[in-house]
């Protein structure tokens, strides 16, 4: 069974939509209204940032808080790099990547390589605790 979700369709006016209907109709208008240059593609896009920055930061000095996201973006575009990722921009305490191999298809080694920063984001995750 796939599952309802509801959205904001019009002002105060709830809408129920299946999962596979949203899809369709988010992909439909991002064809019709982000295509800038003719071309399209499709790539799978990474964000990492830091958990409770905010409170892990608040006790340092400006210098340390540099010194702390510096370490980890520098960090996270080295892994994402060595797994085939293209590094867009960082944005505050996050750094967002895309998969260029992505946008093909028949490519399924892109896939794996993502699901293997997975896995390494959990490790990350497990270990930090």
């Amino acid at each position: 069974m796939t599952p309802m979700i509801r959205v904001m369709m019009h002002r105060d006016r709830p809408a129920s939509l299946r999962s596979d209907e949203l899809a369709r109709l988010i992909k439909e208008r991002i064809k019709r209204e982000s295509v800038f240059s003719g071309i399209s593609k499709s790539y799978c896009i990474g964000l990492v940032d830091v958990v409770n920055s905010t409170v892990n930061t608040a006790r340092i000095s400006n210098s340390k808080m540099g010194e702390y996201y510096g370490t980890f973006l520098n960090a996270m575009s080295t892994i994402v790099q060595e797994f085939g990722a293209k590094v867009v921009k960082n944005i505050g305490d996050s750094l967002l990547y895309y998969f260029p191999r992505t946008d093909y298809d028949s490519d399924k080694d892109s896939f794996l390589d993502v699901l293997e920063v997975q896995s390494l984001n959990y490790r990350l995750s497990w270990c930090h605790k």
